[in-house]
């Protein structure tokens, strides 16, 4: 399989394109990624697109593929400047693509105009919003043309879901690229190997700004076994949380009411130890969850020992750790130096709980 992509013009963008391409072909086996710019090309000139023009102009994207020599199973991606009009008359802020099961394969059209802060999408002009844009519709295609997942509707953030809200897309950019639970998508990537292909090529595009998520620490010897790596080879999930917190009805409120909501606003996957019930012993499991988590929000009330032992391993892996604690609760010499978050319910952490979840891990 090769990827090709038709640029209207090349410019200093072509980097994040090129950032884009090469993590696709790094693992999704693809045999070379080429980069053809026209400015003469008619398809480029377009300026607005409506529904009622893609049948024909999907056509005449197959019929290009063919012509610069591609098969069908290669993903042919054109990116020009103008518009993309719904069936409501507004913009759409996505790419069209089609699957290899369809008359015109592995073709997509994607809209640049959005990407310039003139048109409201992004909501201040940081250039890296722009680059994460390109790459966001970049890999798009991908997902349509390589998996059966659906659209689908008010899940911030994940990449299937239709969007046209500028604040929305804007949580989406800053977030990068996830796949939700909600709808299951997470779930049915990782049962085919062109999904788990995507979901690494997700985990190396999530940066901060732009750090590869894969190369982030992981547990270089299990402790358990001795062995070198976990034998579970987890990968991270930038929108998993881990919630350390002691399993006990004294905390119920705090997680359901307070930390679960907030998370799930944010566009954020909370993960606690009593939600994921397996058939592995527990240790294994709390340190697989910490490890496939680039973040943490773990509560000190009570001093709970298994709390402390997770706290110790998410600071040892450098995940980025978020403190809270029950008003009163002590805590140890070496602890207090850092910054946490002091509650007496649910109802008065819920706010502030937010606020500072978009400050610590944004």
């Amino acid at each position: 399989m090769k990827i090709c992509i038709v640029l209207p013009e090349m410019n200093e963008s072509v980097l994040h394109f090129i950032n884009c391409a090469n993590a696709a072909q790094a693992f999704f086996k693809f045999e070379s990624v080429e980069l053809h710019s026209t400015e003469e090309e008619e398809i480029l000139s377009i300026r607005d697109i409506t529904a009622d023009d893609m049948p024909s102009l999907m056509e005449k994207l197959y019929s290009l593929k063919i012509s610069l020599g591609y098969k069908d199973e290669d993903l042919l991606m054109t990116f020009f400047g103008g518009r993309i009009i719904d069936d409501a008359g507004g913009d759409s802020f996505f790419s069209w693509g089609t699957t290899l099961l369809e008359p015109n394969p592995a073709v997509a059209i994607i809209s640049l105009d959005y990407l310039y802060p003139n048109r409201h999408v992004l909501d201040n002009n940081d250039s890296s919003y722009v680059g994460r844009s390109i790459q966001y519709n970049m890999f798009a295609p991908l997902v349509w043309t390589y998996t059966d997942l659906e659209c689908h509707y008010k899940t911030v953030s994940c990449i299937m879901d239709f969007c046209s809200d500028t604040h929305q897309i804007n949580i989406g950019l800053k977030k990068g690229f996830y796949f939700c639970s909600t709808n299951d998508c997470q779930q049915r990537m990782e049962k085919t190997e062109a999904g788990r292909a995507i979901l690494s090529i997700a985990n190396y595009l999530n940066t901060f700004p732009y750090r590869a998520y894969s190369q982030m620490p992981m547990i270089p010897i299990c402790f358990k076994t001795g062995q070198i790596k976990c034998p579970n080879s987890p990968l991270i999930n930038p929108r998993q949380v881990f919630v350390g917190m002691p399993f006990s009805d004294d905390y119920i409120d705090i997680y359901t009411h307070a930390i679960k909501p907030a998370l799930i606003t944010l566009g954020y996957i909370p993960w606690r130890g009593d939600d994921h019930p397996v058939l592995i012993d527990m240790m294994c499991k709390l340190c697989q969850a910490i490890q496939e988590s680039e973040y943490a929000i773990i509560d000190l009330s009570g001093m709970n020992p298994n709390v402390m032992l997770e706290l110790g391993m998410c600071l040892g892996l450098g995940r980025r750790v978020l403190l809270i604690k029950r008003r009163g609760t002590d805590v140890p010499v070496d602890l207090r130096g850092m910054e946490y978050l002091e509650y007496t319910s649910a109802t008065n952490l819920n706010k502030p709980l937010s606020v500072r979840l978009q400050q610590v891990f944004l």
